[in-house]
Order: structure tokens, then C-alpha cells, then sequence
């Protein structure tokens, strides 16, 4: 038997574009507000929260994340020795890794419990709706900046199907890649920061680059651009030629592409999952832990 973990980027956004320029680690945040162990009721009678916080490296934490459901059910009163309705408790929960720097939420997955994909909304939920309950954690140019942040978070896409399409290619015709604003770490920052600066010229959050070649686009920078949107959860598509008599087809990474997940053993402890997670994932951040 085994165990999934489903890999997502967990990162604060600016809600604003007039927020106090203060030189502030929004990986570190995240790991302080989480590492304070918040929750919330996201709905009537279902309080989901994190606990149990293992400090894996100075830069990567696991914890744990579920819910807390209370409702009427029948209980035995031993006073009484009768059958009455009293409130009872049940509590499911999952295994999580964060790391800080490549700002990486790992959440295994569980029959008992939501989607991964919803898990990590609610975690962006509960770092939204809660984090001023643990402001002390932080330190005030942390506080000021954080009443203009909001976490979110995207789903990492496997990008190994479509490199396979490029590296086989014939051709490489053109890359069309979508980008928004990066606030974490980037695996192609020569690509990303240029547009970025530009955005910030343009005033606007999100865009779309098109890369066109008279004859074959550079395969090593058509795999960076690949990587960094998987990396970032965002589309990219390719024309490509197959085989040197075949016409142009399309090939795609987007919202249908499987996320990228680890499998780790059943007996695995949290520190192997760890382990796992940091070797899956090194070959798309080109970065150590």
C-alpha cells in the first residue's frame, strides 16, 4: 500500500498596489501563522484546523490538517443507564508538508476527507479569516504588510507528458505561455522577471506571452517556460511538428493536466515524506531545500 501527496504552491498575493514597501518574507509569514496552529469553522459544525507542527529543517514544516465535527447523536448516560441525545465529537485528519522558501504545500490525500485541492483552499481560507487572532507571531512590519495579503493557492501541474511532446518534436513552432504576478521563488526568473517589470509598467496582474520561430524554438528555454508554469499552475501550449513531413499540431498543459503528485509507503514516516517530496520536486525548483 501507499500513501499520495498532492503538490500545490501556497503563496501571499498583494490585494493592492499601495501597500507599505517593507522588505518582508511572505514565505516566513506563512510558516509563522501556520506554525501557530489556527482554525476556523468553514461551515456549521465543521471546525477545520492545524496541529501538530514537526519542524523538518529550519525551512519546512509538517503538520497536521482536518476537521472537527460535532453533531446530536444517541449516547449511554451511565447515571441514568438511558439511551439520550448528547453532542459528540469526531475528528478526521491528514498528513501536510510547507516549505517556506519554494513557498510548497504538500497535502496527502484521504477517502475520508475533501478533495487535496479543496484542503488547500480551506488552508488559504483559514491563513485568510484567522491570521490576525496571531498577529504576536509576527513582527509589525510583517503585521502591516499582512493586512494587504491574501493566500492562495494554485495546484502544480505534471508537466512530464508535455516536455515528452517537446523533447520528441520535429519542431517547435511556437509557445504561447500564460503568467500573472510571481511573489515566490521563480524556476525560470530570466523569463518570468522581464515580464513582470513590464506588467507593473502596464498596471496589470496577468498576461500572455507568445514565442514564434521561423524554424525551431530553443528546446532547453522551451522546457524552462514549461516548468515554471507548471510550477506556477498556469497554462502553456506549444505548436508543435512531430515529424518532418507532418503538419503542426497543438499540444497543452492546463487546467485538465494531472496535478503532480509523490507516492510514499505506508510506513514511510513524515520524514521520508519529506524526503520524497524535496526529490520529486527538485528537478522542476532546480533548488535545494
Amino acid at each position: 500500500m501507499s500513501k499520495t501527496f498532492v503538490l500545490f504552491r501556497l503563496r501571499l498575493i498583494l490585494t493592492t498596489k499601495t501597500a507599505p514597501m517593507f522588505d518582508v518574507n511572505r514565505g516566513l509569514i506563512l510558516d509563522k501563522i501556520l506554525s501557530a496552529k489556527p482554525g476556523v469553522e468553514v461551515r456549521k459544525d465543521h471546525y477545520w484546523a492545524i496541529g501538530n507542527i514537526i519542524r523538518i529543517t529550519p525551512h519546512t514544516i509538517a503538520f497536521k490538517f482536518g476537521r472537527k465535527i460535532s453533531r446530536e447523536d444517541p449516547i449511554y448516560d451511565e447515571s441514568s443507564r438511558d439511551f439520550i441525545m448528547g453532542d459528540v465529537e469526531n475528528a478526521e485528519c491528514v498528513d501536510a508538508i510547507y516549505n517556506q522558501d519554494l513557498q510548497l504545500l504538500a497535502i496527502q490525500t484521504s477517502s475520508g476527507l475533501p478533495q487535496p485541492w479543496t484542503l488547500a483552499n480551506y488552508i488559504a481560507k483559514i491563513i485568510n479569516d484567522s491570521w490576525i487572532n496571531f498577529s504576536q507571531h509576527l513582527t509589525a512590519e510583517e503585521s502591516a504588510v499582512m493586512q494587504f495579503l491574501q493566500a492562495e493557492y494554485k495546484t502544480i501541474r505534471d508537466p512530464r507528458d508535455f516536455l515528452h511532446f517537446i523533447r520528441e518534436a520535429y519542431k517547435v513552432k511556437r509557445l504561447t505561455v500564460h503568467f500573472s504576478k510571481s511573489n515566490a521563488w521563480s524556476p525560470a526568473e530570466d523569463f518570468r522577471k522581464p515580464l513582470e517589470t513590464h506588467s507593473d509598467k502596464l498596471k496589470a496582474d496577468s498576461g500572455t506571452a507568445i514565442f514564434a520561430a521561423r524554424n525551431d524554438l530553443d528546446r532547453e528555454a522551451v522546457e524552462a517556460t514549461a516548468v515554471d508554469a507548471s510550477v506556477a499552475g498556469h497554462n502553456v501550449s506549444a505548436r508543435i511538428q512531430e515529424e518532418e513531413e507532418t503538419s503542426l499540431r497543438t499540444v497543452k498543459m492546463g487546467p485538465k493536466t494531472d496535478p503532480f503528485i509523490v507516492e510514499i509507503e505506508d510506513e514511510d514516516t513524515i520524514y521520508d515524506a519529506h524526503q520524497k517530496v524535496s526529490a520529486a520536486v527538485k528537478p522542476l525548483f532546480k533548488k535545494e531545500d
